[in-house]
């Protein structure tokens, strides 16, 4: 029955993963940051599904704790990747 809040706590930790490797290279890559992102978005959404379905559990919240954490920290550390991110995406 928790399997959206396994889902979700799964792919967030993928996603954050990918990201924490990415800040910790030296040089940036595009699509590990990309799949990172869309990783920890996708745990989100099953988060908010697991929301909805009313999961037992805390699982859910983490999840979706964690992608605004990241989020934040990533704006405020290095906003100049964010933009080169949707330079990235629009070209």
């Amino acid at each position: 029955m928790k399997t959206f809040s396994f889902t979700s706590i799964g792919l967030c930790v993928v996603g954050f993963l990918l990201l924490l490797f990415n800040y910790l290279n030296p040089e940036f890559n595009e699509p590990l940051v990309m799949v990172g992102f869309v990783a920890m978005l996708v745990g989100t959404i099953f988060s908010f599904i697991a929301f909805a379905k009313n999961e037992a559990g805390f699982l859910k919240f983490i999840a979706a704790g964690a992608f605004f954490v990241v989020a934040f920290l990533v704006c405020a550390l290095e906003p100049f990747q964010v933009i080169r991110m949707m330079a990235w995406l629009k070209n």
